[in-house]
């Protein structure tokens, strides 16, 4: 079945336009403060753990490389292009006004961000272990997060391939133990988003094979998720004096955009609703990556107003649909070869469910509901 998640990532893209809308907004923009951009990326990366489970499980049982080429597939060429326009966007505006940088968005003169070492380090800065300063796309950060889990998910099916009875409970301890490295402080900082993508992971489990232990463990990392955000991803803008009113849109949005997914997950859509739903789903990945060239544009060229703002939120999403149809629809053939179906007939021709536990397993079909 489809599960019309595209409308609720774009979303999630917006939301992350609206943290950042500080950059052009009046000094009075309070929304950004309550950090729903990064809480938007936290649910982007749960989600992400659902929907590249599922994938893994359906598509991808016994073929690693598929997954991890797929994957690249989508994300490299958006962030090349990502790359392309934000360097286009500072030289320009640093040409036609040099005094305004540095600033808040672009905290570095043209000499810095154009020397040939960080040009090169721009290049790879998605990919674990390497990290460009000064970044042109500041936010690809979440990218290399991203991709980690890539990673390590593609070492999974690997692992369930070389060994179908152990495979996944020797994949399951070993990211247990990275995350408990983590917590003792002798492991890698980006091991603080596990329990995130392992929420998204088990969720897809309960939907597919509800259990107990299913429950259980969802309800816990739902609570590790919420410490993790409170205590490291997010402490300086929790540490703000809010009210108890701030406070309860905090858990709203954390908790609702954690949570979201499970409902989205269980909705039946007809044909056109999710065509729709899927186009404008492929619109987040480049809303997300695009927004900052638009934001330089903006700081540089209009005043800081309300409208300013809303002129960046119209101009990312014309500029994610050119880049989606630019770099994105030529690949989707290839993309669909890969994968060994198109997405646009996953709905009808789905009507079972993969066990998650065997990878390999049928199960009976989901309960849905129309929504």
């Amino acid at each position: 079945m489809y599960r019309p998640f595209g409308v609720f990532r774009t979303f999630l893209a917006l939301l992350v336009i609206v943290q950042h809308g500080h950059h052009v907004a009046p000094a009075g923009w309070v929304l950004g403060r309550f950090g729903s951009g990064t809480l938007a990326v936290i649910a982007f990366f749960s989600l992400s753990g659902f929907v590249i489970t599922e994938a893994a499980v359906r598509f991808y049982s016994n073929r690693p490389w598929a997954f991890i080429a797929n994957r690249g597939l989508r994300i490299v060429p958006q962030y090349v292009l990502a790359v392309l326009l934000s360097m286009a966007a500072i030289l320009i505006c640093s040409k036609i006004s040099p005094e305004i940088f540095p600033n808040g968005l672009v905290g570095n003169t043209s000499e810095q961000i154009f020397s040939p070492y960080n040009i090169m380090m721009n290049i790879i800065n998605i990919f674990p272990g390497v990290r460009a300063e000064p970044p042109f796309v500041p936010y690809s950060w979440a990218l290399r997060v991203e991709i980690t889990f890539y990673i390590l998910l593609m070492a999974g099916i690997w692992l369930n391939v070389l060994a179908p009875n152990n495979g996944i409970k020797i994949f399951g301890t070993t990211i247990l133990a990275v995350f408990m490295l983590y917590i003792l402080g002798i492991g890698p900082s980006i091991s603080q988003y596990i329990p995130i993508f392992a929420f998204g992971a088990v969720l897809y489990r309960v939907v597919a094979a509800p259990s107990v232990a299913s429950y259980l463990t969802l309800g816990a990392l739902l609570s590790v998720s919420f410490y993790i955000c409170i205590a490291v991803t997010l402490p300086e803008a929790l540490a703000q004096p809010f009210t108890i009113g701030e406070r309860s849109i905090h858990l709203l949005i954390f908790f609702g955009l954690m949570l979201a997914p499970w409902w989205l997950a269980t909705c039946r859509v007809g044909p056109a609703i999710a065509h729709l739903d899927r186009r404008i789903g492929d619109l987040s990945f480049p809303i997300y990556l695009q927004q900052y060239a638009i934001l330089v544009f903006a700081k540089t060229f209009m005043p800081v107003s309300y409208t300013t703002f809303i002129f960046v939120v119209i101009a990312a999403i014309i500029l994610a649909w050119c880049s989606d149809a630019v770099v994105e629809a030529p690949l989707r053939i290839l993309r669909d070869r890969i994968r060994g179906r198109s997405l646009q007939n996953v709905a009808a021709v789905h009507n079972t469910v993969m066990a998650p536990g065997s990878l390999t397993k049928p199960e009976a079909p989901q309960t849905t509901r129309a929504c």
